[in-house]
């Protein structure tokens, strides 16, 4: 029985428990526990990343995450529902009316389900790989996924994004924005082109241990099994998981580490996204997009504009490295995604946003990432991800 099917088995029965206890109890008191229920989720939402790390060996940090996830959703809806029985003891004189009973089964189903597929999204986003391949392959999950509307998925991801992540060093402060701005360029990010490019963006998750954080950005298939991202995005990960779409989630080793730069490569067996091709350098004024992942989110494909092409210093202090500002708003988890001219090609890797301006981002030009994608090829011993900065 696969890690998969023992987490839909599961769910469903939390789903039925759920469903059958509104029926039961009818809206006022299914109310009480669904709230309970959020809570637990919420809980399980913050928790899960610092259990992970607490985790005594690897083997057994999928049962654990789980198992904690499920034992933090049950023990909030039970607290929730003794809260509503306790309030609702008036009520037990009342004869529930089928509406009432279905007005609670709906509900009591409706907010487990929510609940469970944004607990679902935030452990798949920690980058434990044998955690991200169950829920990716259950089917049970996968439904409530696509029922969410992307607007909910992208908030929800916001919240524990912004809670758990907040020491990566993707804000520069030690440079002004551009003085003026170009016009805003013509950019279809939706074109047949920019759509072609985005099968090969990926999501990039991973914990590290030392930190006990969950690290989350995107990436970009620049040779056959390697793909590039940031590597702040992986530092002192272990394992990173890389998701592209329409495939499983799958495991990464890094072969390639530079903080000064802030690139790294990642190994990925069996990646079936092809590789993208690396365009021309642009001048200021021309349109590009930015695709990724912002906030570990649904994927997203932005339009930008080159306000400037300058230099900033490396991390370690040493001589400056080339980059275009952009005008463009983007979010973390867009760190590691490629900026792409409007025939779909890469033209710089995102790597950090203004703390001055919130619209200007930064992305390393090909001056920086020509080389580590003409040797990405022949990379393939696992080197060191650095140390984190949680």
């Amino acid at each position: 029985m696969t890690s998969s099917l023992i987490l839909d088995i599961v769910v469903g029965l939390i789903l039925l428990g759920a469903a059958l206890s509104g029926w039961r109890a009818g809206l006022f008191r299914s109310a009480f526990g669904a709230l309970g229920l959020i809570a637990g989720g919420v809980a399980a939402y913050m928790l899960l990343p610092q259990i992970s790390a607490w985790a005594p060996a690897p083997e057994w940090r999928a049962a654990i995450v789980i198992g904690s996830g499920v034992l933090l959703l049950v023990a909030g809806n039970a607290l929730g529902s003794l809260l509503g029985g306790l309030l609702g003891r008036g009520m037990k004189v009342i004869k529930l009316s089928v509406l009432d009973r279905i007005a609670g089964f709906a509900l009591s189903l409706v907010a487990t389900a929510l609940v469970l597929g944004t607990v679902a999204g935030g452990v798949a986003s920690m980058g434990v790989p044998p955690v991200t391949q169950a829920i990716a392959g259950s089917a049970t999950l996968g439904s409530i996924d696509r029922m969410t509307p992307d607007p909910v998925r992208s908030f929800l991801a916001g919240v524990r994004t912004s809670a758990m992540n907040d020491a990566l060093p993707w804000v520069i402060d030690t440079i002004a924005p551009p003085e003026t701005m170009p016009p805003a360029a013509s950019v279809d990010a939706g074109s047949p082109a920019l759509t072609a490019a985005a099968a090969s963006v990926v999501r990039v998750t991973g914990t590290a241990p030392a930190c006990g954080i969950s690290l989350v950005g995107s990436g970009f298939v620049v040779s056959d099994d390697r793909v590039v991202t940031n590597a702040h995005v992986v530092a002192g990960v272990d394992e990173a998981v890389i998701e592209a779409p329409g495939e499983q989630p799958k495991t990464a080793r890094v072969v390639y580490y530079d903080a000064a730069t802030d690139l790294a490569v990642l190994d990925v067996d069996g990646l079936d996204a092809a590789p993208l091709d690396l365009g021309s350098a642009l001048s200021r004024g021309a349109g590009a997009a930015v695709q990724g992942y912002p906030l570990g989110g649904p994927f997203r494909s932005q339009a930008a504009t080159v306000a400037e092409v300058t230099s900033i210093p490396r991390t370690d202090g040493s001589f400056g490295r080339e980059v275009y500002a952009l005008s463009v708003e983007i979010q973390q988890g867009n760190s590691g995604g490629p900026l792409l001219d409007q025939s779909g090609d890469v033209v710089g890797v995102v790597f950090a946003k203004s703390a001055v301006d919130g619209d200007i981002a930064y992305a390393l030009t090909l001056s920086e990432l020509a080389p580590v994608a003409a040797a990405a090829p022949g990379l393939a011993a696992p080197v060191s991800s650095g140390v984190c900065t949680g």
